[in-house]
């Protein structure tokens, strides 16, 4: 599916990733608006935002995906993919087998501040 109908699904609470992504356990989602205690003491909307969940279980804060990420054709439900693969229809195409692919990862479609040698989202080399 595209990003816009990925976004719908995590607009619904559901965690996407993409099959592109060669590490597994990776996934976007959509943290609702709530509220949090500023440093000034004062409760303020934390607005809603996108969250990824990397290969290592970190959560990384206000993600955007690349344009080659908003773009890409290959997003799936993670959820909706795990279920599949445990309910005894077989592993679902995509979803955590040994092509390493999780739901949400791969091709650079998520930007943070870290650098490397090596794009920290697909283990690439960075710049591909």
């Amino acid at each position: 599916m595209d990003f816009s109908a990925a976004l719908e699904l995590m607009k619904k609470g559901r965690r996407m990733a993409r099959k592109g992504w060669i590490q597994p356990g990776k996934y976007v989602y959509l943290e609702p608006e709530s509220t949090c205690v500023a440093p000034d003491g004062e409760t303020r909307t934390l607005v809603a935002h996108l969250r990824f969940k990397n290969a290592e279980g970190k959560v990384q804060v206000g993600v955007q995906p690349s344009h080659a990420g908003l773009l890409a054709d290959d997003w799936y439900d993670v959820g909706e993919a795990q279920e599949r693969a445990s309910g005894g229809a077989g592993t679902a195409q995509g979803a955590d087998t040994a092509q390493g692919v999780d739901g949400v990862g791969g091709t650079g479609n998520v930007h943070s501040s870290a650098s490397s040698a090596n794009d920290p989202y697909t283990g690439r080399p960075a710049g591909r």
